[in-house]
């Protein structure tokens, strides 16, 4: 599927929301300040950073859609920063998840933003699967697997970067995960693409400060090994 056909299908789910009655639809907006920029094992940024989001989502019946924005950037400016778009779909305990990845700061992928083109565009388009288990055993696998833009191993020829996750929650607050993937995951020092590794185990932990009687902050705390590049990093964070 071409990425005209992509973005003609999400614009147009995107305008069905106002058109659907009787649901359950809702604006959110919201922001994380995070004391380092972690992802799926991975150091986006050694700086603190706050990653403001803005969503739409509506639920009818046993199905759910949600379009939305999500950002990064980091209080040094010079590494780190993301502005990603994604629509997910849920049926059940089923979802399925698009997301536009974007980098405008980083200088390997300096493009304009609207360049689509599979060989120049700086854009990473992602398809992520996931799972959510019963109430009875709460965990939740996940599968992303990038199938469009400026993924390395795709331009060489080679199979394009993909993750994969567990997480299970055994008590209230605390998610116990372990992932790991190709590609950008598993990169060497020397800049080439690895073979799959394990990049990502650990732990995080949630818990609600009450500040007053109408306002409570949510603060986490994460724990995490990548045992493939042999780094060890803890965060914090804040949600607002």
């Amino acid at each position: 599927m071409k990425v005209t056909k992509i973005k003609t299908i999400v614009v147009a789910l995107s305008l069905s929301l106002f058109a659907i009655q009787n649901v359950n639809a809702q604006f959110d907006v919201g922001a994380d300040f995070v004391s380092r920029y972690l992802w799926r094992g991975l150091d986006f940024s050694t700086a603190p950073s706050i990653q403001p989001w803005v969503s739409y989502s509506f639920e009818k019946d046993n199905f759910g859609l949600e379009v939305g924005a999500w950002g990064s950037y980091s209080f040094n400016g010079n590494d780190g920063s993301e502005a990603d778009l994604y629509l997910t779909i849920s049926q059940g305990p089923v979802s399925l998840t698009i997301t536009d990845y974007f980098f405008p700061t980083d200088m390997a992928m300096s493009h304009d933003y609207f360049e689509y083109s599979d060989t120049l565009t700086g854009h990473i388009l992602e398809g992520m699967l996931m799972y959510e288990g019963p109430e009875k055993f709460p965990f939740t696998a996940t599968f992303a697997y990038n199938f469009f833009g400026a993924d390395a191993e795709k331009v060489d020829g080679d199979p394009a970067s993909f993750y994969a996750e567990l997480l299970y929650t055994p008590i209230e607050g605390l998610d116990v995960f372990v992932g790991g993937g190709n590609g950008f995951y598993s990169m060497e020092p020397d800049g080439k693409d690895d073979e799959f590794g394990i990049t990502n185990i650990g732990l995080t932990y949630t818990k609600e400060f009450k500040i007053s009687e109408t306002f409570t902050l949510p603060a986490f705390g994460t724990l995490a090994f990548n045992p493939d590049a042999e780094k060890i990093y803890i965060l914090f964070g804040l949600s607002f």
